[in-house]
């Protein structure tokens, strides 16, 4: 699964150029220019990693910060400054309220990645336990969100809860027996034709992402398995292609 980088700075022309460096690198990443946008994509959109500036233009960057540390669905986001303020005083404060590092501008390109790579090794693996995905598709059972390709799906809670037991098997192959024990329960009268149908409806609303969910003749259906792309993406050196838009994955 791709690494989403969030990056919120007033400056356009920094945005531009911190959005080259991180696609360029194997990530995928967007620019916000204010604290609010920045909340408001949360609302929707999945994000590992969050790079912000000190001085916003509605809110200071430690603000943001503390909004984004005291909320329990982006508490596991790591942020980190990258601001040309460098008084001790702003390192200090930005630290003690959650922040995971402090670069000041003018910054090494090549050390900021290094910084990110080791932050993402961290955090990337030890995401909440309410996360799970197959490196296409992911839920967040505490917000009760699901993504397919950063595509933010919109499912009733029968199929949030089939989705959710479908992607955690891990791969493996579940019976529509198993299917019915997770959704609806043991003592529950449903037929397999049920499960088929609920199953349909899930893959036109995967849309793009339909052929993850993969029907097993005469056993049932599993979830396909990816790697999580971690690794490759902590590795890699910048690509030739350079920027590539991805603001769609958001």
């Amino acid at each position: 699964m791709t690494v989403r980088i969030m990056v919120v700075d007033p400056d356009h022309l920094n945005i531009e150029k911190l959005i080259r460096l991180f696609n360029g690198a194997g990530y995928a990443c967007v620019g916000c220019p204010t604290a609010s946008e920045c909340l408001s994509r949360l609302q929707n959109t999945p994000c590992d990693l969050i790079i912000t500036e000190l001085e916003l233009t509605d809110m200071s960057g430690t603000e943001l910060c503390r909004l984004l540390t005291y909320n329990q669905d982006t508490a596991h986001i790591p942020v980190v400054f990258l601001s040309a303020m460098n008084a001790e005083i702003d390192k200090v404060v930005a630290l003690s309220l959650g922040a995971t590092d402090y670069v000041n501008k003018p910054f090494s390109s090549r050390e900021l990645i290094l910084r990110v790579k080791a932050i993402l090794r961290r955090t990337v693996r030890s995401r909440p336990q309410s996360f799970v995905s197959n490196g296409v598709i992911c839920l967040d059972s505490r917000s009760h969100r699901a993504w397919a390709n950063g595509n933010l799906l919109q499912l009733t809670k029968l199929e949030f809860k089939m989705l959710t037991a479908l992607v955690g098997a891990g791969g493996h192959v579940l019976k529509r027996d198993d299917i019915i024990n997770a959704v609806w329960g043991a003592s529950a009268h449903v037929l397999d034709r049920t499960v088929d149908a609920h199953i349909r409806t899930l893959r036109k609303k995967l849309g793009a992402a339909k052929s993850e969910l993969e029907t097993v003749q005469g056993v049932g259906y599993r979830i396909r398995q990816h790697s999580d792309g971690t690794d490759s993406h902590l590795e890699s050196s910048p690509s030739a292609s350079g920027y590539t838009d991805v603001n769609n994955l958001f």
